[in-house]
């Protein structure tokens, strides 16, 4: 097959000491697993969480990783995925109350470039440290790792695939532990996360050695800060080492608490993902268009899915107040249910007290939507769990502040058996006194979880693991590189399994389109392109970055030969997300489309 890959596209991170990136972790009794969620970066007080959604990524087996041997370490260390001055921490941060045994997980984003790609994952590694008043790792305790995957770079982790989730021992205190991956995660494309969790069980915190800019840490993204106590006053705080750390004698350079290792991958090796049976019956991608001959932008049309049914109502039956009494109920159904103060409820991991249970039961691998629909102005919160528990970390949970809308999503939730937990809150700015009584939709419907992108030699070749390229969260998807006579096909994910294939595209020129002498980008806020001078055509012109259009039409001055497009994108994204300095305007006209580059 000839070689083709997607570029990954440098996005710039987010804050140093603060959440960069969305992820859980959540266990189950026979083996440790991460999940990918959108997650609070941490918890609230009272027990109380922010808003948080399951996505659609599908697990992958959890595998045990092992100790990498001395020496033999792979050649290649994944680039940071940003070079902004604030980046000086890539971090995910949840703390878990009500003895979770996750307390918390870090880790960083690595966005290829077309010199990595396509590249061959083989080793992860992170600085596990421990102060001189005994906080932090010990040797032997477990810790969980997890990669995920996104093709399309978009910079989101709840938009990755979970590739691999696996378990291992810390070996070695204030060093950089690495660890050797069952099998190679092979990526030719976007956004590889590598995450570390703490899974103890102690109430020590979890120690990473930092020091930020404000208390005389380095600025540099690429810093490591040494793991040795600054003072015997302060044996929590770490002595600044700048961009190496020496660990028994090696010296070691790069971001200072997580890495990606690997080697350059083969022309043969087989991108990994993807994997999902194909159901023919499941309504296909239409219409896909490549545009462009060396980079190729891919759309398509997504598939009609069927409207989600009207819910059957339901009364609420008590006593519902216990796991063993919950009222089972259908799903498609709006419960009518009332929370009294005087109820019992039980008391069950962090979801704290819950006073109404509800169970359903799943056929199939589906989307579930839990949405209450009707709050009565009261505080609630949801949780969902599988059914048999554990009920210390949820599939997915909503649980804001007073006034705002509770809802679950799961874009893929597997056939079985689940139960919903509603707890009402009481404080000052929501009190709650007396009964208040609720609507809580349950809905199963089939929904779009993100799209399997394959490439071959012919418009009619067949979609399998050896043609897989990545997946896209959205109806679009940049190919970078592509070669000539390459054709694509999409399918769409829906629960555990894939449609059938789109129609075959191939690129083609990018031509017919106007031109620019000046092209100006602003970056803050939702931010703005400004395209002016040049020649050419601008009826019907419409802008894209990355595959993707915005969400405003553009404002035209043809006087001035004037394109000025507002943000956001149509996937939410703001400019500067969406578009590096340096990145490529596509222009679509009546009479064409053309390129244009921010000078560098």
């Amino acid at each position: 097959m000839a070689r083709t890959w997607i570029s990954g596209r440098v996005v710039s991170a987010v804050v140093a000491a603060g959440l960069v990136m969305a992820a859980q972790v959540t266990t189950t009794s026979a083996r440790t697993t991460l999940r990918a969620r959108t997650v609070a970066p941490a918890a609230a007080p009272h027990g109380k969480h922010q808003s948080m959604t399951a996505t659609s990524n599908g697990l992958r087996p959890a595998g045990q990783v092992s100790q990498k041997v001395r020496g033999t370490t792979p050649a290649i260390e994944l680039n940071v995925d940003t070079t902004s001055d604030d980046a000086t921490l890539s971090i995910i941060s949840y703390t878990f109350t009500g003895g979770a045994p996750v307390k918390f997980a870090f880790g960083n984003r690595f966005t290829l470039t077309n010199d990595q790609a396509p590249f061959k994952l083989e080793a992860v590694a992170a600085f596990l440290a421990t102060t001189t008043d005994g906080a932090g790792f010990t040797e032997g305790e477990t810790i969980g790792i997890n990669v995920f995957v996104d093709a399309s770079g978009s910079g989101d982790i709840a938009k990755a695939v979970n590739i691999f989730s696996g378990t291992a021992p810390v070996t070695t205190e204030n060093a950089f532990n690495v660890y050797s991956l069952p099998e190679p995660i092979v990526v030719k494309q976007g956004d590889i996360y590598i995450t570390f969790a703490d899974l103890t069980t102690d109430d020590e915190p979890t120690e990473l050695p930092v020091v930020l800019p404000e208390n005389g840490g380095s600025t540099d993204h690429r810093a490591f800060q040494n793991s040795h106590a600054s003072s015997a006053s302060n044996p929590s705080a770490y002595e600044l080492a700048f961009d190496s750390l020496t660990v028994s004698g090696d010296p070691f350079e790069g971001n200072f608490a997580v890495r990606g290792l690997g080697d350059p991958a083969e022309a043969t090796d087989l991108v990994s993902g993807g994997g999902e049976a194909t159901d023919a019956s499941l309504d296909a991608p239409s219409n896909l268009t490549a545009l462009g001959a060396g980079p190729v932008t891919l759309s398509w049309t997504a598939p009609t899915l069927p409207p989600p049914p009207t819910p059957t109502p339901v009364t609420e039956t008590e006593p519902n107040d216990s796991p063993a009494t919950a009222q089972a109920v259908a799903v498609n159904v709006e419960i009518t249910g009332t929370s009294k103060d005087t109820d019992p409820g039980t008391e069950e991991g962090d979801a704290g007290k819950v006073q109404d249970f509800y169970t359903f039961t799943l056929a199939q691998a589906t989307a579930v939507t839990v949405d209450l629909v009707d709050d009565a102005g009261k505080d609630f919160d949801l949780y969902l769990f599988p059914a048999d528990g554990p009920f210390d970390s949820s599939i997915g949970q909503s649980a804001q502040d007073c006034g705002n809308h509770e809802v679950i999503n799961v874009d893929s939730l597997p056939a079985g058996d689940y139960v919903v937990f509603v707890v009402a809150f009481a404080n000052d700015g929501c009190p709650f006194s007396g009964a208040a009584t609720y609507k809580l939709d349950i809905v199963a419907a089939p929904k779009v979880a993100r799209y399997n992108v394959y490439c071959g030699t012919s418009e009619n070749f067949t979609p399998s693991a050896d043609t897989f390229i990545g997946t896209s969260p959205t109806n679009s998807f940049t190919v970078s590189e592509s070669g000539a006579g390459l054709y694509y096909k999409v399918t769409a994910v829906i629960g555990a399994s894939q449609s059938a294939a789109s129609n075959g595209a191939s690129g083609t020129p990018c031509e017919g389109g106007p031109t620019f002498t000046s092209v100006k980008i602003k970056r803050s806020g939702p931010g703005a392109v400004t395209l002016s001078g040049g020649t050419g055509d601008l009826t019907g012109v419409t802008l894209m970055i990355n595959g993707v259009g915005f969400s405003k039409a553009p404002k035209v001055k043809a006087s001035k030969h004037q394109v000025k497009q507002k943000g956001p994108l149509a996937n939410g994204q703001t400019v500067s997300q969406a578009c590096p300095a340096g990145c490529t305007i596509t222009i679509m006209t009546a009479a064409g489309c053309s390129t244009a580059q921010e000078p560098q």
